[in-house]
């Protein structure tokens, strides 16, 4: 019988992911992992220079560890590119309907790695990674490829910056965003919510929901004291910033007798190290390379967090059995199920999780359920499958 060799496929991140040092870094490595046992030749490309996480020949040692059956193809993006990749956002605000144009203009010459990895891999299916890949991308044919949104980037630009939705400038990414969205094969979305507002705003576009692209792990039983009752981990961005030293700020009395553990580089925010210092129970661990005996050890897990897309330490955090305190917003990005598992931030459901011990187990096992059900998994393997019948989703747009 013979076996049947699934197509190429090339995925496009942003910057060198494998530190895992946020939750869009943690998609990454889950998306990798579950396209190597599904194609035959996974192409994974990247920009060396990336301003936020510039690859080192340590991340490409960490990727070849953790990936041996994909290729890794880095090259620079030269400051032509970059001034393109600023000329097609500008034009994609004036002009969303040319989407499909805009997004084909390239530079020759510019990126030999990019060119050969698509020689290399005919008819290629191509995932990007975040919409603002198909405009750094040098060239893309983008009716063929799917994109994993991560989040809502209008509303992601608009929180950062601390503008209203219907600020001017928020609008016009709206434009841009949905001009482009309108053009791909299909999107994907991280949460229920903006697979709901993608399908109301685009009608004839195949939009999928995978809030996580990887099976639970099976957390062992361990024998830990449980001598923090809650923790927070997080990367340092402004949701993770802004959400932590409020919640800081309005349980201050609450962490006279409760202990907060505080993980990530969340930790190098100075404003958040001023304000922890005043609470009594709050103390900064910093980057933890391997957090399981830190999960192992806490009671319970806060995520008092806004923003858009799914929070992934909620779900890392109810892979670990731990009952999580969240933000409207991150209870409702979550799939149908999560009410036994997920609570709202309330000092007294708090208080009775860090003292009584039953209740706690009942909450614990709630959240292993909950982690291992088939709803966090979504639309997963459709997402595979179309990308498995996509022909030449990889192949780069001819110049315009």
């Amino acid at each position: 019988m013979c076996e049947e060799v699934l197509p190429n496929l090339l995925i496009y991140v942003t910057g060198d992911f494998t530190r895992g040092k946020s939750g869009s870094h943690i998609r990454f490595g889950q998306m990798i992992e579950l396209a190597i046992t599904r194609f035959h030749n996974v192409i994974v490309y990247s920009y060396r220079s990336n301003a936020q996480d510039p690859w080192t020949k340590e991340g490409e040692y960490r990727f070849r560890l953790r990936f041996p059956a994909a290729k890794l193809v880095l090259e620079d993006q030269t400051p032509a590119l970059k001034l393109l990749v600023r000329i097609k956002n500008f034009a994609l605000m004036l002009a969303p309907g040319r989407a499909k144009s805009i997004l084909g203009w390239r530079l020759p010459g510019q990126t030999p790695g990019y060119d050969k990895a698509i020689a290399s891999a005919p008819q290629a299916a191509l995932l990007v990674n975040f919409i603002d890949g198909l405009t750094e991308l040098n060239g893309v044919d983008v009716a063929d490829v799917l994109v994993d949104t991560h989040d809502c980037k209008f509303i992601r630009y608009a929180k950062y910056r601390g503008l209203k939705l219907f600020a001017c400038k928020s609008l016009a990414r709206l434009r841009s965003e949905i001009g482009v969205l309108d053009r791909v094969k299909a999107i994907i979305a991280i949460s229920a919510v903006e697979a709901g507002f993608f399908r109301a705003v685009l009608s004839d576009r195949t939009v999928l929901l995978v809030p996580v692209y990887s099976d639970a792990p099976k957390v062992a039983t361990r024998d830990i004291k449980k001598d923090v009752d809650l923790l927070f981990v997080g990367s340092n961005n402004p949701y993770n910033r802004n959400g932590l030293k409020a919640f800081l700020r309005d349980h201050a009395a609450l962490l006279e007798d409760v202990t907060l553990d505080i993980a990530g580089s969340v930790c190098e925010d100075d404003e958040l190290v001023a304000i922890a210092g005043c609470c009594r129970g709050a103390r900064l661990l910093g980057w933890v390379d391997d957090l399981t005996s830190v999960y192992a050890r806490a009671k319970a897990v806060i995520a008092p967090v806004d923003g858009s897309g799914l929070n992934i330490k909620v779900v890392e955090a109810l892979e670990h059995g731990k009952p999580v305190f969240a933000s409207a917003h991150a209870r409702d990005s979550l799939p149908a199920g999560c009410d036994h598992c997920v609570l709202p931030i309330d000092e007294r459901l708090i208080r009775r999780v860090v003292a009584d011990q039953a209740w706690r187990h009942d909450l614990e096992q709630a959240a292993l359920s909950y982690s291992c059900g088939p709803w966090l998994r979504g639309d997963r393997d459709h997402v595979m499958e179309l990308l498995a019948n996509t022909p030449a989703g990889g192949g780069s747009a001819s110049s315009s």
